[in-house]
């Protein structure tokens, strides 16, 4: 009896601490990422980043931990900022989210991520780091300290840390604006990969480094052409190209991404481990469309768009029943499947609140422009936007430029197809109308257009605009005439049949 009780104590303790110290998730594939401010993230967190899936995650890295959702070295969903709070929106965000929706839905994703805004690729060098750090300005010392005063020190701490959980797969760099102009950058890169190698006893062979371009119009540009000697060094290092990427962040420093700018290219990061692991993409989960666009028109009411969000984004009725769009952030959309590629009119009708202008950006898929209106004078404004492809795409509209002033209030959204013919007379350099007698819509042909006025034969005005598109419908049928000025100071009068 004493023999079985023993046994059975001794079988409990071992699956204690066989249960502490389980085997790391190999489905748990983790991402060691640093480099310097495109890395830390630099662009503004909208309404769209700020929720993800558990199934990505972030390893907070630093000891001020405030904003990060959990204290060093515990994992939480990675929600931006996921660098620091020094940092905001970063490609990291966008590199999960894309491999997360790209890969089996056992597999989770983490990211362990240190960035230093600024820093020469020296403060990586973990025998030589010290004199870079010793006289660094107080700004980055700052930073250089949240990492307890040695970044790669502490990126070799949290990604031991991180091996307890899961699997190292890859190694993500985003540097090199601090380096501009030094040839010698890429070995010194590859010098650093071999020590976080060796310190973490990693197989060189299965782990991956890709390193993303700096912004290809910002004032380093020129560094490009070293970072592409990169894969020279090893067969497994990748450069992650930044080409057509044009958003930059407007702060005066002409180095940074905006937030568009980061989602693509984080987009691109995971697309490139994605080619490099060789994971096979799970097909998209077909989405069932909100609307149909059945090539007639399509009239959207404001209020009935199934998603809304932001603090303040509410239904409006004093001039219309629509939605009220108060604040940064507030945004409502839908989705629509088309049936055709091509461009198509879409058409708000809205106002602002009193004669403070306001405005809203108008997105469809990656595609986006902008409404405004200059009172509270209800007025249809048409813009031009091209679906590139059959099939779903969400359109929204999206508060991103209040002063705490300006309100916009939008009424419907409606959807209409533009025929090749009309597009081509559309877009002439020549200064004139189209199509004349007109029943919807008139189309303002030329350059440089200033002021678009519609008015009867006796004089009396009817609308006034800046658009080239104009929804003409309240008008009654007659004669009009369309005075068109242009920014040059030429001024055309035509005649206007409405129908």
């Amino acid at each position: 009896m004493k023999h079985s009780v023993l046994a059975l104590c001794l079988c409990i303790v071992c699956g204690f601490f066989m249960g502490v110290n389980a085997a790391p998730d190999p489905n748990f594939h983790i991402y060691l990422c640093f480099g310097q401010s495109n890395m830390e993230g630099q662009g503004n967190i909208e309404s769209q980043d700020r929720s993800c899936d558990s199934r990505f995650q972030k390893l907070v890295t630093v000891d001020n931990s405030s904003c990060m959702g959990a204290s060093k070295g515990k994992w939480t969903t990675a929600t931006p900022p996921i660098v620091s709070c020094d940092g905001k929106l970063s490609p990291l965000d966008y590199f999960g989210r894309e491999l997360i929706e790209n890969l089996p839905s056992e597999i989770k994703v983490g990211v362990v991520a240190v960035a230093v805004a600024g820093c020469d690729i020296q403060l990586f060098e973990k025998n030589n780091y010290k004199s870079y750090a010793s006289t660094a300005q107080s700004w980055m010392s700052s930073r250089i300290n949240n990492y307890g005063g040695n970044p790669y020190g502490r990126l070799i701490e949290m990604a031991k840390e991180a091996q307890k959980s899961g699997v190292i797969k890859g190694i993500l760099l985003h540097q090199g604006e601090s380096n501009s102009g030094q040839n010698n950058w890429p070995s010194r890169v590859k010098a650093i990969y071999n020590d976080i190698i060796a310190d973490l006893g990693l197989n060189a062979d299965e782990v991956p480094l890709l390193a993303g371009e700096v912004h290809p119009s910002g004032s380093c540009s020129s560094m490009n052409r070293i970072i592409a000697n990169l894969p020279s060094q090893r067969s497994n290092f990748y450069v992650v190209s930044a080409s057509g990427i044009t958003g930059m962040l407007n702060d005066g420093q002409n180095v940074h991404f905006n937030s568009a700018g980061y989602r693509e290219l984080g987009k691109r990061y995971a697309q490139k481990m994605l080619e490099v692991l060789k994971f096979d993409p799970v097909p998209p989960t077909p989405v069932t469309p909100d609307y149909y666009f059945n090539g007639e028109e399509l009239r959207i009411e404001t209020e009935e768009m199934p998603n809304v969000d932001g603090q303040y984004c509410k239904p409006y009725n004093e001039n219309f029943a629509g939605m009220a769009y108060y604040a940064n952030n507030d945004l409502t959309s839908a989705t629509v499947n088309f049936k055709e590629k091509g461009d198509y009119y879409f058409t708000l009708r809205g106002c602002a609140d009193a004669s403070t202008k306001a405005s809203v950006t108008f997105s469809v898929g990656d595609q986006s422009t902008t409404f405004s209106w200059d009172n509270s004078v209800a007025q249809n404004i048409s813009k031009v936007l091209s679906v590139p492809d059959t099939g779903t795409y969400k359109v929204q509209i999206l508060m991103e430029t209040d002063n705490g002033q300006s309100d916009a209030f939008v009424d419907y959204l409606i959807i209409s197809k533009i025929e090749p013919t009309s597009f081509n007379l559309i877009h002439s350099s020549i200064l004139g109308i189209y199509p004349n007698p007109a029943e919807d819509f008139l189309y303002v042909t030329g350059e440089n257009i200033e002021r678009v006025i519609v008015s009867s034969l006796n004089g009396v005005e009817m609308l006034q605009t800046t658009e080239s598109v104009i929804d003409v419908r309240s008008i009654l049928t007659g004669s009009y005439m369309v005075r068109v000025t242009t920014k040059d100071g030429n001024v055309k009068v035509f005649p206007l049949m409405k129908k």
